[in-house]
């Protein structure tokens, strides 16, 4: 009898990332539990607990490159206005 693949696991295993506000969040399933946890559950603790929480998702290499393009031209715009020399 052929056995049964498990699905890859859907979560980033990264155990926290940096806002573009500054806020430092953290991954839950490294808080609150293993990887591969219900993230409903997971959620749910998390709200019980009273904690603020980020929801996201990773983005695409297509994504991603147009954002670094965006943030690039965004930062020159930044740049260009508030420096006086």
């Amino acid at each position: 009898m052929p056995r049964r693949r498990r699905p890859p696991n859907p979560f980033l295993d990264s155990p926290m990332a940096v806002t573009t506000d500054g806020t430092i969040v953290a991954n839950v399933t490294h808080v609150l539990g293993e990887v591969g946890d219900d993230p409903k559950e997971l959620l749910a603790e998390a709200l019980a607990a009273g904690r603020q929480v980020f929801l996201g998702v990773a983005l695409t290499a297509s994504e991603v490159h147009h954002a670094k393009g965006r943030l690039d031209d965004a930062a020159a715009e930044i740049v260009a206005t508030v420096t006086r020399w």
